[in-house]
């Protein structure tokens, strides 16, 4: 399994242990893997700022379209602290399980960027961090 992938369901899983119970009732499966990318956005913000953060974010979303077509409907913001809009409805329309595959790629690609741009520690360091 490549780094990426490694590193992103690593995350999604400790984060998960942090989510809240309305999260997970409003999101199910997807919960985490939308917080996930929430708290990697806000990490990336004090190194990037919010354009690069929407830049590297805006990237791996296009690379991962293709394997998940349902994040067509999942919007990146860049007028508020929180990055994704239309992860809820994506659930209702695709499924928790489809919406949080999804997101894991999205992370993976962002690790995947991130990894080409700092390096393979610097950047897992920087995602790991973000499950704290």
């Amino acid at each position: 399994m490549p780094i990426g992938e490694q590193v992103a369901r690593r995350l999604i899983a400790r984060v998960s242990t942090q989510t809240s119970a309305e999260d997970v009732a409003s999101l199910g499966a997807a919960a985490a893997a939308y917080r996930a990318c929430e708290r990697v956005h806000h990490d990336i913000l004090r190194w990037v700022g919010r354009n690069g953060s929407y830049a590297l974010f805006g990237r791996a979303v296009a690379e991962t379209r293709a394997e998940h077509p349902l994040l067509e409907n999942i919007r990146l913001r860049t007028d508020s602290d929180l990055l994704l809009e239309g992860a809820s409805e994506s659930v209702d329309a695709h499924g928790a399980i489809a919406t949080a595959a999804a997101l894991e790629s999205v992370l993976a690609a962002l690790l995947n960027l991130l990894t080409r741009l700092i390096g393979d520690d610097v950047a897992a360091q920087l995602l790991e961090h973000s499950a704290r």
